[in-house]
């Protein structure tokens, strides 16, 4: 199991504890292969921050579960500690698709933990063929978790 070092922003937010966050966080990058030592940022917001960085970064003016934002090249901390990227998650925005999906916020922020995780270390979902790769393994690893509720189709639906 990859050595893990979290940096959890606005904990006043977080759904997950840090005890929970880093399980996820290991369990993802261990199945995904990814063995280095590993830095990511876990940042909990509200719509307002993830509307504006969505609209800064991406263009949308609107608010979304989740965005990743690896580093290009990962940074290297002392003892070859890659440094990933920093993933933001809009608890509002948990709380609506949990209530939308019939599942807990606790499984709904688990499963965009992953998915978020999953886009650090490269995997995309905008083709069909990468969105079969990214949530099998997506899956697979929520499943691994306990939480097979909130398991994504693999057929675009």
């Amino acid at each position: 199991m990859p050595r893990l070092f979290l940096a959890a922003e606005n904990r006043v937010l977080a759904v997950l504890s840090e005890t929970q966050t880093r399980r996820v966080l290991r369990a993802t990058l261990a199945t995904a292969g990814f063995v280095d030592a590993a830095r990511i940022t876990v940042v909990w917001v509200g719509d307002v921050e993830m509307r504006r960085v969505n609209r800064q970064t991406r263009g949308k003016d609107k608010t979304t579960d989740v965005l990743s934002f690896p580093l290009t090249t990962p940074g290297k901390w002392p003892g070859n500690v890659k440094e990933l990227g920093d993933i933001l998650l809009s608890v509002p925005e948990l709380r609506r698709e949990a209530k939308r999906r019939g599942c807990t916020l606790n499984e709904e922020a688990l499963l965009l933990l992953v998915h978020g995780t999953l886009h650090l270390l490269g995997h995309d979902h905008m083709r069909p063929t990468e969105r079969k790769r990214m949530f099998r393994l997506q899956n697979t690893i929520v499943s691994s978790l306990g939480a097979d509720s909130v398991r994504l189709p693999l057929n675009g639906e």
